[in-house]
């Protein structure tokens, strides 16, 4: 290689000039023009992207994070252990709390067929789970009915269970002239402690309009026979189950009813005196 070639090398190697420049060059510089073409390399393609790339993963909701399930998405949420159920033999679903919680109350295959050829209606798993804790069966269930109790479901016989309803109760009540049986009156009145002596106590103290709903809010406020004679004995004459209920609500007792009639009286006494 001649000193004009080595002169183009180095031109080359400092940037000066690029490699097609140099190889027009030494094509010039040479007779053949083919040993000391310096070879251009062929750019390299680019690997072409993969064609299947792998789906990024979709997060997860935790707990107690609403989730919102789009059409076509490809993720379901999974069933959280509250919701799992087991696909019994003859292809019903039930679910494994219910069947925990029912379980646990003592609800039996047997009970809950008692319940059904009882002709209850509103069964399903919650209900049958709070009529079999508070201890309703089918014979709680005819007493309720040859008793007359009107509106019986699934809730309002637990309900009236859970407070203590018994056939001996409204039978005590029905002699003691409460006749309206429906089964949520019932339910408050027992739950507030209306008995059939408390119905003949106020009967006896004078008190008049007494139904089971003016029963329920007189015995939910307080009021009782010994109340009721403190405020005849100061001078009190209407004692309508309504105005009773009120007073007592707002703690009206026999001394406040004679501090009151004693200023009445003295501001008539002043008026009296200033008008003459």
């Amino acid at each position: 290689m001649n000193e004009e070639s080595m002169q183009v090398l180095r031109m080359l190697s400092e940037g000066k000039i690029t490699v097609e420049e140099a190889n027009r060059l030494l094509d010039a510089l040479s007779d053949s023009g083919a040993n000391s073409a310096i070879p251009i390399p062929e750019p390299q393609q680019e690997q072409a992207a993969v064609s299947n790339p792998q789906p990024e993963p979709l997060p997860v909701p935790t707990a107690g994070t609403p989730t919102v399930v789009l059409p076509g998405s490809r993720w379901q949420p999974a069933e959280t252990e509250a919701s799992q159920t087991v696909k019994t033999g003859n292809g019903l679903r039930l679910d494994m709390k219910q069947l925990s919680s029912l379980r646990a109350v003592g609800a039996t295959p047997t009970y809950v067929q008692e319940m059904r050829e009882a002709g209850i209606t509103g069964l399903n798993a919650t209900t049958l789970q709070s009529m079999c804790a508070v201890g309703v069966d089918a014979a709680y269930v005819q007493a309720m009915r040859d008793a007359g109790v009107q509106n019986l479901d699934a809730q309002s016989l637990a309900s009236l269970s859970a407070v203590g309803v018994s056939l001996e109760w409204i039978r005590q009540i029905h002699q003691a002239g409460i006749t309206d049986l429906d089964a949520h009156i019932l339910q408050s009145m027992c739950a507030v402690g209306v008995d059939a002596a408390y119905i003949h106590s106020l009967r006896e103290a004078g008190v008049q309009n007494i139904t089971a709903q003016t029963l329920t809010s007189m015995c939910a406020v307080g009021v009782t026979a010994e109340w009721v004679h403190e405020l005849r004995e100061a001078g009190l004459t209407d004692l309508d189950a309504d105005t009773l209920q009120s007073m007592s609500a707002v703690g009206v007792d026999a001394a406040y009813v004679r501090e009151m009639g004693e200023l009445n009286l003295l501001l008539e006494e002043v008026g009296a005196e200033a008008q003459s």
